[in-house]
């Protein structure tokens, strides 16, 4: 899988631009395997650059709404999410649509929650979102 954290205008202050990519999964519930190879044909992130690789998924971040009565970006989590934080995000293949595959969110002061779906697995889940806690500027 790959994990891609867009800078934002706004260089931190603002919702964060999210992308991840993650092999698919194949009719016999086994996921594709990229390999490294001398001429690239093993990286997932050149299979993702072709639009309808099927040994692909790629997943984006809903963009929150700048709600103006609460003055802060927000997403529907639908409860599971009570505390506002900037690790809060939701992953789908579709970021108009309704479908979310997995969300993250925080619920206590060192506490969160994680709810996830096919084609994720448990440990793929987990790194994507231990991911988030990682907010190291990177310096040309």
């Amino acid at each position: 899988a790959n994990i891609c954290y867009e800078p934002n205008l706004l260089y931190n202050r603002g919702p964060r631009v999210m992308t991840v990519t993650v092999p698919a999964v194949k009719g016999n519930g086994v996921h594709h395997q990229f390999k490294d190879s001398i001429n690239g044909n093993g990286n997932i992130l050149k299979a993702a650059a072709k639009n309808g690789d099927k040994n692909v998924v790629v997943l984006r971040n809903k963009k929150p709404k700048w709600n103006e009565q609460m003055r802060a970006y927000c997403l529907n989590f639908h409860g599971r999410v009570t505390k506002a934080s900037v690790k809060n995000f939701q992953l789908s293949d579709d970021v108009e649509g309704d479908s979310v595959m997995l969300q993250f969110g925080k619920v206590g002061q060192d506490a969160f929650t994680m709810d996830f779906t096919h084609p994720l697995s448990p440990v793929q889940a987990f790194g994507i979102c231990i991911s988030s806690f990682d907010n190291k500027k990177i310096v040309d």
